[in-house]
């Protein structure tokens, strides 16, 4: 069925952008798919982008800010159930998708960080100019997308009181709107005002040049052209910091009916938001500049929320995701979709039976050799005997009852489960159920403690905390009925979390397990692992669905539901971890 309902919605995307290269009726596939599944809904964004630019091999995640490095797409964490899934996906997809299509990601390479900001601005003015020749939906789209943009405060143009004290960001803001406005963007005409005075203490012969060598981006064919731009909008701005008042031919030849100072008379001093010059000393000496690899490019969609840079589109390295995190309540009533949970709780209580059985089993291979066995005086051990004093006394060494006879335990797992709405009701119940197992099997050894968490949390949180190493087992008990499958996978960001949780772990041998039905990007995944092994942390991941074997050492398939307990056990088996345990 859900086979036949994909295709249903592949096919409406493909012919509804058909019809629009002839018609602009664009906002009909903004809400063609809302009655569809959220794995459907997905599915006919990914075809369809794909099918934009004839980009067959591209790999989409649903994280981070909307940006692309060539290969992958991400698409922002915006959830399928979300009625503005398609207004946000497609507004920001299509405009990477042209930046796959069109973008040498090498040309920025080795350049001043300014010249980066700057780059990225013309090219995404470039990348625009293309889309819209390629189809007429293109540009319907991007304003559909700043109206919900501007609507909700996240529009980068409307967002100046963030911006003001920071020159560049003020300036690659500014010049992102002119430009835009030029080309008659309606939310870049409404807004264009407000982001000139961001460079108010710049002064406005400067401005005027800038603009029109900016300008150039009309004509120009290629990032390389546009990198040229780039570069002299740079040294506009390096040799205006140099000498205010010299005479520059360079200038001259830009504007012929410029003075020969760069600045007019109305120009020089103080504005009312600052001093012309200490603005362009602090936009060129923001440490933030020094970056002569040009190995960190800013990649985030001109579009973008408040804290997201303008005028980007361009990335030669994925980002370090920051994360959200929460707890997820004891109580279900502050959840919300009640109707929804109460289903999640009743598949939970139903299935929570065969807990006890399945406790057992990870109990019998869990099982240790105790640190303390074998009554009899010792050396060593535990429990003093009761004429301590009198064996000292004797120069008996042997004070302790029970001897010691290996290495203690001294273990740490972090626990982290997949709750996006893809899992669904069945999937969500038996990993609850075998996640509660595994938990309370290593909590029952002496030295052994876990921690719980959830990707996505709670509203627009990447991590729900279930329960901390110092937390007793009820406490996971009590949640676990009401945790639901909802909303996105923002696997980065919860991996992020899971090395950070274990800062201030003291355990000798740690362990981050991943349980997911999310598709990895491979790349992140490896790098993290190394992060991971750096900090002395093993990690291990388990995949429901769709094969992540690339992603992880040691890593598990399973396609059904029913093999998620045997599957998990075959996980940790060959965990150093386990091991440990074992030893």
């Amino acid at each position: 069925m859900m086979a036949t309902v994909d295709v249903v919605v592949h096919v409406k995307f493909e012919r509804l952008f058909y019809r629009l290269r002839e018609s602009d009726m664009a906002t009909e596939i903004l809400t063609v798919s809302d009655q569809f599944s959220h794995s459907a809904r997905r599915k006919a964004v990914c075809t369809f982008l794909r099918s934009f630019a004839g980009s067959g091999d591209t790999h989409f995640l649903f994280s981070h800010s909307p940006s692309t490095d060539g290969k992958t797409v991400w698409l922002g964490e915006c959830a399928p159930s979300d009625e503005s899934f398609e207004t946000l996906t497609l507004g920001h997809g299509i405009h990477e998708m042209m930046h796959v299509a069109h973008t040498d990601f090498s040309a920025a390479q080795g350049i001043h960080h300014l010249t980066q900001r700057l780059l990225n601005v013309i090219e995404d003015v470039r990348i625009d100019k293309l889309g819209e020749e390629k189809s007429p939906a293109y540009r319907i789209w991007r304003e559909h997308l700043a109206d919900y943009r501007e609507a909700d405060g996240t529009l980068r143009a409307v967002s100046s009181p963030a911006l003001t004290q920071s020159p560049i960001e003020s300036v690659v803001t500014w010049l992102h709107t002119e430009l835009m406005a030029h080309a008659g963007y309606r939310w870049a005409l409404r807004n264009l005002s407000h982001t000139r005075d961001l460079v108010k203490p710049m002064p406005s012969s400067i401005k005027r040049v800038l603009v029109k060598e900016a300008l150039k981006v009309n004509k120009a064919n290629s990032t390389n052209d546009c990198l040229k731009i780039a570069k002299k909008l740079f040294k506009i701005l390096t040799d205006l910091n140099d000498d205010q008042q010299k005479k520059l031919s360079f200038v001259q030849e830009l504007d012929s009916g410029m003075t020969a100072s760069l600045f007019s008379e109305n120009d020089i001093g103080s504005t009312p938001l600052g001093d012309p010059m200490q603005f362009i000393e602090k936009l060129l000496s923001s440490p933030e500049n020094n970056n002569a690899s040009g190995s960190k490019m800013m990649r985030q969609s001109g579009l973008g929320a408040a804290a997201d840079f303008c005028g980007s589109g361009i990335c030669t390295t994925p980002p370090e995701p920051k994360y959200r995190l929460n707890r997820w309540p004891l109580d279900a009533a502050e959840l919300k979709n009640g109707t929804l949970h109460r289903e999640f709780i009743r598949q939970y209580e139903k299935a929570r039976k065969s807990l006890g059985c399945l406790v057992q089993q990870f109990s019998k291979f869990l099982r240790t050799k105790d640190y303390f066995a074998g009554y009899g005086l010792a050396r060593s051990g535990a429990d003093l005997r009761d004429d301590w004093i009198d064996a000292i006394a004797c120069s008996d060494p042997r004070l302790f009852e029970v001897a010691a006879t290996g290495r203690s335990i001294s273990s740490e797992i972090c626990v982290l489960l997949d709750r996006s709405g893809s899992m669904g009701v069945s999937t969500m119940t038996v990993a609850k159920v075998a996640v509660n197992a595994l938990v309370r099997a290593i909590d029952r050894i002496k030295g052994a403690t876990s921690r719980v968490a959830l990707f996505p949390g709670l509203c627009n949180d990447h991590v729900a905390l279930v329960k901390e190493t110092s937390e007793p087992l009820n406490s996971l008990e009590s949640k676990l009925p009401s945790i639901d499958a909802y909303g996105s996978t923002p696997i980065q960001e919860a991996m992020c979390w899971g090395l950070d949780s274990f800062k201030n772990s003291r355990a000798r041998d740690k362990l981050l397990l991943v349980i997911t039905d999310g598709r990895f990007n491979a790349q992140y995944s490896q790098s993290m692992e190394e992060k991971l092994k750096s900090a002395g942390v093993e990690f291990a991941l388990m995949s429901i669905g769709i094969n992540n074997s690339d992603a992880a050492k040691n890593h598990v398939l399973v396609h059904k539901t029913d093999e998620i307990n045997q599957g998990l056990l075959q996980l940790i088996s060959r965990t150093a971890f386990v091991k440990a345990l074992r030893r």
